[in-house]
């Protein structure tokens, strides 16, 4: 196997392993356009598995939630002023921002969850904070009447769109105190539903250290992995790797912390697998290959 590309993820890590089942959409969609009262069906969390370029799936963060996967990864394009989420400039559409996909919905998910994504890590224990991944894109754009082939790039350093995110973060936090984790200058962190992560055109670390509060920390580099980290703290994730059940293998048998994948419930059935000691349950699942 070809040497991977990797990313480093500085943050609490939970448990990685626990049994997942197949949630509904219907009362995910309902958590997602206001408060509901029946969660007992939502999905047990899954937290192994990281929803890599999850605004590419068919039913962006539903179909990662449904598959209870605990890391999902959106890509946001600072355009005008908003978060547009998409993998490049040229393909934006002005309805899909971060707000719209990921922030609101989650936002109403754990108002509905009484503080969680998941209502079974109550009780497990298991994915009590969940990540999103924010690969900040390195540029921001100007779009004529805000549609149209981005155009009229400008230099947008990690600290202008950070700048701009964190207050987009507090008026969620705002509505729905609890829902990030928060992080202080004095090193208080204060852990909430979900860990934003900002990844890609990110802020110097030394940037955002001394803000007196923040709702989002920073990933590491691969020049942070040494000795010194331990498991307590830190998680590692590769990407850029094959998509198969022999790489998902051998990410298990090496005990990588997050197994990077687009194809969500397929990875699912593959971990249940694993979690229950079978190898023969991941033969013949559709959209993979185990050859």
């Amino acid at each position: 196997m070809a040497a991977p590309s990797a990313l480093l993820l500085l943050l609490a890590v939970t448990a990685h392993t626990t049994v997942a089942v197949q949630g509904s959409r219907s009362l995910l969609q309902a958590a997602a356009a206001g408060p509901v009262s029946a969660v007992a069906q939502l999905p047990l969390p899954l937290a192994k598995v990281h929803s890599h370029n999850d605004y590419d799936q068919p039913r962006p963060l539903f179909a990662a939630l449904e598959a209870g996967i605990c890391s999902i990864e959106a890509d946001p394009w600072l355009i005008n002023g908003t978060f547009y989420i998409a993998h490049e400039a040229n393909v934006i559409k002005k309805n899909l921002t971060i707000q719209s996909l990921y922030l609101h919905p989650l936002s109403q998910i754990v108002k509905a969850n009484g503080g969680y994504v998941y209502p079974a890590s109550k009780y497990s224990g298991v994915c009590s904070s969940i990540i999103l991944l924010v690969d900040f894109k390195s540029t921001a754009y100007f779009l004529p009447n805000g549609t149209g082939a981005a155009n009229n790039a400008t230099n947008s350093t990690g600290a202008d769109m950070w700048d701009l995110f964190e207050p987009l973060l507090a008026s969620y936090q705002n509505q729905v105190p609890g829902l990030f984790t928060t992080y202080n200058a004095n090193g208080t962190k204060v852990p909430g539903a979900i860990t934003v992560l900002i990844s890609g055109t990110r802020p110097d670390p030394a940037y955002v250290a001394n803000k007196p509060v923040r709702y989002s920390a920073l990933d590491g580099r691969l020049v942070n992995l040494d000795n010194a980290w331990g498991p307590e703290d830190r998680i590692i994730r590769f990407w850029n790797t094959p998509d198969t059940p022999d790489a998902w293998e051998f990410f298990y048998a090496t005990g990588e912390d997050l197994v990077n994948t687009d194809l969500l419930q397929p990875t699912k059935t593959f971990t249940l697998a694993k979690l229950a000691g079978s190898k023969s349950a991941v033969a013949g699942v559709p959209g993979v290959q185990t050859a």
